[in-house]
């Protein structure tokens, strides 16, 4: 059965939709292209009088016989977002090839201009490529939440593209590194980050992130059909509207997107976290050196505490490694992050950007000052991370009562962690550090 009958043999119950709402809560009936045999004939009519807290679920969750997890939920937002997750990123394949797959249909999605596309409604989509996800995200006038749900099942029903497709993909790939360079002050830290994960620096010491992806359009076809699957997959549809109404159209709009069973995942690579120095050099940098640590924390702190303790130490952190340096480098930026996607576990983070190209060695001295220099930790410091984690829990409450209030008292006699130790230190300096002399 081709695509499109299959797509619209989901989408028959979509023109007999009855929600349950009085003729004055709905928008009417959405208009058709012509031509176009598989476009719901009918938008999701409004009704907010659902109580979240009722006996009545809102959310719902289903796993379909494909694989595809699917969540409805009710929001009191007055928009409706259908976010999609696929479970492959830039620490998964080559970084080149994930980002390269995600414009292709990205654009797919957002490409009709009929009278039912995505601009067409006032709606919107945008997408991302994450460390082992890649997400894209529809949203836009909540009686429009069917509609954004079957342009999305449309845009990766049927993932091939042309050559010359591809190639104003790659250009668009290069010029959006070109801006972030420019205007992120960490992504060049980002970029070295998953090299070094991915071991990038065995195969070559310099990196080029500012080159077109030099994946094929054979390359691209094939990462598309193995990794752009139901199995693993998230859907994740959000409105004002009980869950309970959506289901069934939901369920019946995705349930027959299958994989393509004579395509096969690749090994990707594997991830570790080198022990002691890494030297890389990166295109693009300028007359900036980089650092990065990479620092295991206690085991018995859970990810909010960790999180709430890197933005208390980050607030200051240039102004105090600055000061550790002294007149041996000029710090543009430091600050301290929590990365807990990478790997199985959480690790920290600490950042710097130095001002010129430094030696390797005097890179080197920096780092061994860098985590004291900024550990600055006290009673108070404690006594916030601890409200922080209860104020985030207490505001997610959404039925009944909040989380009992930390007892403070018995955080602020906790005694004070000590500076913890890096596990890996990453040197970084422009692409001529690596290709002239040894200095």
């Amino acid at each position: 059965m081709s695509t499109p009958a299959r797509l619209q043999r989901g989408l028959l119950g979509l023109a007999a939709l009855a929600l349950g709402c009085s003729p004055a809560h709905s928008s009417g009936p959405a208009s058709s292209p012509p031509g176009d045999p598989v476009a719901p004939a009918h938008s999701a009519s409004r009704d907010t009088s659902h109580d979240a807290c009722d006996d009545t679920p809102a959310r719902i969750a289903v796993t379909l016989d494909n694989g595809l997890t699917v969540s409805i939920e009710q929001s009191l937002a007055a928009r409706a977002t259908v976010r999609l997750e696929v479970p492959v990123g830039s620490l998964d394949a080559s970084r080149e090839l994930a980002h390269l797959a995600e414009h292709l249909v990205s654009d797919a999605i957002g490409a009709d201009d009929s009278t039912v596309g995505v601009r067409a409604i006032g709606a919107h989509s945008s997408a991302t490529t994450l460390k082992h996800r890649t997400v894209y995200t529809l949203g836009g006038p909540p009686e429009e939440v069917l509609r954004l749900a079957w342009l999305l099942r449309k845009g990766i029903s049927n993932p091939s593209f042309g050559a010359d497709v591809v190639d104003t993909a790659r250009k668009v790939v290069a010029r959006e590194a070109e801006f972030r360079a420019k205007n992120i002050p960490a992504q060049f830290h980002a970029w070295t980050w998953e090299a070094v994960l991915r071991g990038d620096q065995l195969v070559s010491s310099v990196l080029h992130p500012l080159e077109p992806p030099s994946a094929s359009v054979d390359e691209v076809h094939t990462f598309l059909r193995a990794y752009y699957a139901p199995a693993g997959a998230e859907l994740r549809v959000t409105s004002p509207y009980p869950p309970r109404r959506l289901r069934d159209d939901i369920v019946a709009l995705f349930s027959d997107w299958r994989a393509d069973t004579g395509s096969r995942k690749s090994t990707g690579p594997t991830l570790r976290l080198p022990d002691g120095t890494v030297r890389m050099c990166i295109e693009g940098l300028g007359e900036r050196s980089l650092l990065l640590l990479a620092v295991p924390p206690d085991p018995s702190m859970d990810l909010e505490e960790l999180e709430s303790l890197a933005t208390l130490l980050s607030m200051s952190a240039t102004t105090r490694l600055e000061t550790a340096v002294g007149h041996d480098a000029v710090v543009e930026m430091a600050g301290l992050s929590v990365d807990d996607e990478s790997l199985p576990t959480p690790v920290w983070l600490f950042i710097a950007t130095l001002r010129g190209d430094h030696p390797w060695e005097r890179l080197q001295g920096v780092g061994r000052t860098f985590v004291s220099a900024i550990w600055s930790i006290d009673r108070d410091a404690l006594i916030q991370v601890a409200a922080e984690k209860w104020f985030g829990r207490a505001s997610g409450t959404r039925c009944g009562d909040p989380p009992p209030r930390p007892a403070l008292e018995q955080v602020a006699r906790s005694p004070l962690p000590p500076p913890p130790t890096p596990r890996t230190v990453i040197l970084v300096r422009g692409a001529d550090a690596c290709t002239s002399t040894p200095s």
